[in-house]
C-alpha cells in the first residue's frame, strides 16, 4: 500500500476490515458515516470555538459553547433526532468543568510526526492541558454510546498517538503522561501511560504501519460497519438504504416505522425467492 500518513482512525478501520481501509485511505473512497457522527462533530466544533474565544477575550456570550449550537446543527447537518442529546451531552461537558481552561494549552492541537518507515502520522487533540508542575493531561470529547473497556484503554491507538506526539512536542512534560476520554454519555476514563515507554510505543506504531503497508488490503472481516463500507461485493454488508445527510425523520419514531418497513419489504421479498 501506498499511505501517505497514518492516524488512528484509520489504524482502527485497518484492524476492523482491511478492505474496508484499503477504499477509503488509499482508493480515496468515502464512505456513508452513521448520521450520530454530525452531532459529535458539531459538539467538538461547539467547544473549540468557545474555548477560543476565552483566550482571545472575546464577548462574554461568544465564551459558551450554546451560542454556537443553532450555527453548528445547520452546518453539520445533525438530524432533529440527535438534536436534543446533542444539547445534553453539551450541558453535561460544561458541568463536569470543561470550560475550566486554568491549564489550557491549545485546541485542536496537531499531532503530527514522522515513523521510520517514511510515514507521516497525523491527528488533532481536543485540548492539551499543563500544569504549573509540567504534568501533562490530553483531554478528547467522545459522544460514544459506549465505554471503553478496559482492554481498549489499555491498548488505544488514539492514546498512544496523543502521547507520542505530546512529548516530541513538550519535552519540559515531567512524570507520565494522562489521557482523559471524556465519554459524555458515561464518565471520564483516563489511562495512564509512561514516560520510560515512548520508545516502546514508538516502535509499536511503526510495526503497526508496517504491517499496513504490506497488506494487500483484499481481506474482508463482517462487523457492523459493513452498511457503511463502499466495498459492495462485501457479503456481509447490509442492504438497508444507506444513511445520508439528509433528513430521513423528525423522530426517534419516525426512525424506527422506517426500519421495520425496510425489514419487513426484505422479509416479503426473500419468501418470494424461498
Amino acid at each position: 500500500m501506498n499511505l501517505t500518513s497514518i492516524s488512528a482512525s484509520a489504524i482502527k478501520t485497518f484492524e476492523t476490515c482491511p478492505r474496508k481501509f484499503y477504499n477509503e485511505y488509499i482508493l480515496k473512497k468515502r464512505s456513508e458515516t452513521h448520521p450520530a457522527a454530525a452531532m459529535g462533530s458539531c459538539l467538538h466544533h461547539m467547544f473549540e470555538k468557545a474555548c477560543k474565544a476565552v483566550y482571545q477575550k472575546e464577548a462574554i456570550e461568544k465564551q459558551n459553547p450554546f451560542f454556537y449550537l443553532d450555527a453548528g446543527i445547520k452546518e453539520f447537518n445533525v438530524l432533529p433526532m440527535y438534536q436534543t442529546t446533542l444539547k445534553d451531552l453539551t450541558q453535561k461537558c460544561i458541568d463536569w468543568g470543561y470550560m475550566n481552561l486554568e491549564n489550557a494549552q491549545g485546541f485542536e492541537v496537531s499531532a503530527e510526526f514522522n515513523l521510520p518507515c517514511k510515514v507521516p502520522v497525523h491527528g488533532y487533540i481536543d485540548r492539551l492541558d499543563i500544569d504549573r508542575n509540567f504534568r501533562a493531561d490530553i483531554i478528547d470529547l467522545k459522544t460514544q454510546k459506549d465505554m471503553f473497556k478496559q482492554e481498549e484503554l489499555k491498548d488505544n491507538w488514539q492514546a498512544i498517538i496523543y502521547f507520542l506526539s505530546t512529548l516530541n512536542d513538550n519535552p519540559m512534560i515531567q512524570g507520565d503522561v494522562k489521557v482523559s476520554f471524556w465519554v459524555l454519555r458515561h464518565k471520564i476514563q483516563t489511562v495512564i501511560l509512561q514516560q520510560k515507554d515512548f520508545d516502546m510505543y514508538y516502535d509499536r506504531l511503526n510495526t503497526k504501519t508496517e504491517e499496513i503497508l504490506k497488506h494487500d488490503g483484499e481481506e474482508l472481516c463482517p462487523s457492523g460497519l459493513c452498511q457503511f463500507c463502499v466495498a459492495d461485493d462485501c457479503p456481509h454488508k447490509k442492504k438497508s438504504s444507506p444513511f445520508g445527510k439528509q433528513d430521513m425523520s423528525q423522530s426517534v419514531k419516525d426512525v424506527k416505522i422506517y426500519l421495520e418497513k425496510l425489514r419487513a419489504d426484505k422479509k416479503v421479498k426473500k419468501d418470494l425467492f424461498d
